[in-house]
Order: structure tokens, then sequence, then C-alpha cells
């Protein structure tokens, strides 16, 4: 105020003495080149936010673009199967009612029992379609956190919108309509409401609770959750006689009690702990797709890893620039999102999102924001940015929507209701027509879809809800070990068909070396999903006969 009293004093005293001088002028004239440039900068700075949340619309449009295709699940026919029984038994059934494998299997489907039922009612209100719907708002609203997140806490860095775009395309192979969607929105959220509450203690703290008595018995990844929230009670134990951290590290306290409000209580919340400390399921690790690390050879040649390690670069990065602030909490949650989204293919899709809402919190402690009003805001370089990443959602959207895109699970269009090719559709009208009888060796990835369609009417070999690893790893795998193996589980089960994937043919597994080779076994049926092989026995002449008229 000083400064600017003295430049408009000075010439009004020259007016009184005559033409003002030469060195009045030049004291003058720097005075309205500031006033001009602050109105621009406004100008500049009003269209940076514009364009900031503009962007951030454009990937959400991405992400809508990209989880919205027929169903592709496995796991949801199994959600349909089990909510079907529950309407019609009232009850949840205890033993498993789809296997002839193993008699009186008690499987474990409690600790996601409001999945199957919320699934199988919008199933019932509107079909395939609400469902995947449902997945796509789920989707939505856990990259959206990222942009709450921004808005609670000031942030308007074109970084937020271009993390959506890297956390889209790490996970987009995992969009599909499957419980893990409840821990990729509740991870996000859970974050976002932690790291408000340590930015500015409000009220948000006490949702926590109600959080994670649903998340319990939706899905089984509130650990990761819990982790989050215990490390803020950690890190803030030196301040614990202050009121607010108090407060929210009895809400932590509370969410952890809350946990064991299940239906299976302990052994609720002991089950999801089964794949880190029983070493038998390490032979997921090395079979099963989704469990494999995310750095393996059948990973590494995708998009998805390259996209994950440039989102977790920018997260170490934002991390270098806050660290005068001493951001430990946000550290210590970095180092967990990477080992877990580094663990499992399965998990990237929860840990792009996290880290997307943990880097908003990492910009807002960065020495860049402090400096918001100084050299360092780069207005015009968050305005390309954001225009630069709503060129290419833009782009993209478009492709989608006239091409498609390619995923590991196969190609994927725009549209609803169920993707025919990705089940065994033609293989169980075939099965259903022939009227097979003998005991049936299933596909892993078929068994939800066979329980969902059969409902227990034709009993299945194995199915993705199966926990008993000793059982898949010698009585599943086995068939694909040596040839004894694989006489021994037909003999054993007295299994008279086997209905598998149609395989890549370089490099055939050794179960259909076997059955395409044997004179024992028949290919009867084959099509661009599925081959079915029956036995030459007589239990299943009829079939045979009734395939020949049925082709």
């Amino acid at each position: 105020m000083a400064r600017k009293h003295r430049d408009t004093a000075g010439p009004s005293l020259a007016r009184t003495a005559g033409k003002p001088s030469a060195r009045s002028r030049r004291k003058a004239s720097p005075a309205a080149v500031p006033a001009a440039a602050v109105v621009r900068d406004e100008a500049v700075d009003r269209f940076a936010r514009r364009i900031f949340w503009a962007a951030g619309i454009a990937a959400l449009l991405l992400l809508g673009f990209l989880c919205f295709f027929p169903v592709q699940s496995d796991d949801v026919f199994m959600y349909l199967a089990i909510g079907r029984r529950v309407m019609r038994e009232k009850a949840f059934p205890t033993i498993d009612p789809f296997l002839f494998s193993i008699p009186n299997y008690h499987w474990h489907i409690l600790h996601e029992w409001a999945t199957h039922l919320i699934v199988y009612g919008l199933f019932c209100l509107g079909g395939w379609t609400l469902l995947i719907v449902a997945k796509t708002l789920m989707l939505l609203a856990a990259a959206g956190m990222a942009l709450v997140a921004a808005w609670r806490l000031g942030v308007r860095s074109a970084v937020v919108p271009l993390l959506l775009i890297l956390a889209a395309v790490a996970g987009y192979h995992r969009f599909i309509e499957r419980s893990s969607l409840t821990s990729d929105f509740l991870t996000a959220a859970v974050l976002a409401i932690v790291a408000l509450d340590r930015a500015k203690p409000g009220r948000l703290r006490y949702l926590l609770p109600f959080i994670f008595l649903a998340w319990v018995n939706l899905h089984p990844g509130f650990y990761v959750g819990l982790v989050i929230c215990g490390l803020a009670v950690l890190w803030d134990i030196r301040r614990i006689r202050q009121r607010p951290v108090q407060i929210f590290a009895g809400c932590v306290l509370a969410s952890a009690l809350l946990c064991l409000v299940n239906p299976q209580g302990v052994a609720g919340i002991t089950y999801p702990l089964q794949p880190i400390f029983d070493r038998r399921w390490d032979i997921c690790r090395v079979y099963n797709y989704e469990w494999m690390p995310t750095l393996n050879p059948r990973y590494l040649h995708s998009i998805h890893v390259p996209a994950f390690l440039g989102l977790i670069g920018l997260c170490i990065l934002l991390a270098l620039t806050a660290l005068r602030r001493r951001p430990w909490f946000e550290i210590s949650v970095l180092a967990l999102l990477v080992w877990l989204g580094l663990s499992a293919a399965r998990f990237l899709t929860t840990a792009s999102f996290a880290l997307c809402v943990l880097a908003v919190v990492l910009v807002s402690k960065s020495w860049f924001h402090e400096a918001a009003a100084g050299p360092w805001r780069l207005p015009r370089l968050n305005i390309a940015t954001s225009s630069a990443v709503i060129a290419v959602a833009v782009v993209c959207c478009f492709k989608i929507a006239f091409w498609g895109y390619d995923s590991l699970a196969g190609p994927r269009h725009l549209g609803g209701g169920l993707d025919a090719v990705r089940h065994p559709t033609g293989a169980a009208d075939f099965i259903d027509r022939i009227g097979l009888e003998t005991n049936l060796f299933n596909e892993h990835g078929f068994g939800t879809y066979l329980a969902w369609r059969w409902d227990g009417q034709r009993k299945l070999y194995f199915h993705g809800f199966v926990d008993d690893m000793d059982f898949y790893a010698h009585n599943y795998i086995g068939v694909t070990e040596s040839r004894e193996q694989f006489n021994r589980i037909v003999n054993e089960f007295q299994i008279g068909a086997f209905l598998l994937n149609r395989p890549d043919p370089d490099g055939l597994p050794l179960v259909y070396r076997v059955l395409l080779n044997s004179p024992e076994w028949r290919l009867v049926f084959r099509d661009d999903r599925s081959m079915l092989f029956l036995r030459t026995i007589p239990q299943n002449e009829a079939a045979f006969a009734r395939g020949l008229s049925a082709q």
C-alpha cells in the first residue's frame, strides 16, 4: 500500500509544478504494468482452473468408455447363483451345491455375503446391463476420489487428470463385474478421508466405522484400509494427547472392532490373510493369472505395467518435492500401495486409484504448491498439460466407440448384455442337447458360468470359489503334470467328459495331447471358446448318438 501511495502521489505533485520530469515518468510507468499483469494472470488462472476440471471430466469419460462393455466376468455368475439360492431357500448354503468332486465341501462365501445379494438384486432389476452400469459407476467413484481430494485441498495441478489416465490404463484389464470393485472404491475413499482429516480435522472421520462395517461384509480387501488408518495413527502418536488425534484414533479402533461384525466373526477377518501366510496358496501365483506378480513375463509386454510404473514414478517425484513438509505418512502409504500393486495383478486397480488420491495429497504439500503466488506456479504449463490430457481422452473415447479395444481378457466393445464369446455358451448348449450323464471335468474359468446355468442340476468338477489348495494342486493341476496323474484323476473321479478352453496350437499342454491322441477320447464339440471331449465308455453311448444327430 505504501508503494502504491508513492507511485500515485508523485505525478500529482508534478502537475502543480508543471510538466513532469523524465524521472517522474520513469517511476510512474511501472505502476501501470503490474496492474495489467495482475489482470492477465488472474484470467490465466481462471482458465487454468476451468481446463483442469475439464481434463478431470475427460479422464473420467475415458474411464467410463473403458468400463462399458458386455459382461466378461467369471465371478459374477457365482454371485448370481448364490443369490438365487438364498432367495429360494431363505439361507446361505453351507455346503457347496455345485460340486461332485469334493463331497460335503464347506466353502467360504459368507465373507462377501452382501455382494451376492446386491448383485442378484441388481440383476433382477435390470439384467446384465444394470450390472455393467453399477460397475462403471463404482469405478468412476473410485477415480473421482482423487478429484474430490483435489477440490478439498485446493489442488489444481494437471498432474491429477494425467494420473487418472495412467490409473485407467494400468487397471482396465480388471474392469469387470466382481466384488473387488468394492475395495477399489473404498481404499481410495478411506485414503481420501484420512488425508483430508489430517489436513483439517472435521466430521469425515466419523464415516470410517460405518465404511468398515460394510466393507468386511462386501469384500475381504478391508485390510488395506485398516493399515492406512493405522499408519495415520502411528505417525501422530506423539500428538496423542491432542483431542483431534484422540478422536481419530478412537474412530480407527471402532473401525477395527466393527470388522468383527460379520457372519463368521474372527474367522471372517482372518480369512483374507490365508494367501499371505498359507504357503499352499503359492500355487496360485504359478497357475492363476490374476495371482501372478505384476512384473511376471505374462504382463510385462502389456501396457498395464508401464502405466503403473509411471504412476509410481510420478508419486515418488511428488514425494521428493514435498520432503520439506515431512510427508512420512504419505511415503509409508506409497510404499504400501507399491507393494500391493506389484504383488499381484489382481491388485493393480486398487493400488492405481489409491495412488491418484495419494498424489493429490503430495501435490498439496509440495514446494511448488506452497509457492502458488510465485514464479513456479506455471499456469501455462498446467493449461498445456490439461489440454493434452483432454485431447488424448477424446481421441481414445472416439477409438473405443467405433473400434473397441483389446485387453488381456480379449477384445472389448461398447455395449451391454453378456459377452457370449467369452463364456462356454455353445458348449453348454451342446451338453444340454446330448443329455450328458457322466462326470464332467470342467475348465476352472468355466465353473461359475456352469454353476449359474445348471444350478446344481448337473454337477461340476471345479470352479473359482474352491479354496482347497491341496485339491487344486493335486486333482486339478494334476491332469497337466503327467499321464499317470491324468489317468489317476480320470479313474478316481470317474470322469467321462472334459470341457476345456480352446488352446493356442503352439505348445499344447499335456492334457490336450492325451485327449487328442488317445483312442479312448473323442472330440465331439469345438468352437472359438471351448472344446468338449467324451470318453468312449458305455455310459456315454447315448450322448455320442445324440451328439452325432445334433451335428
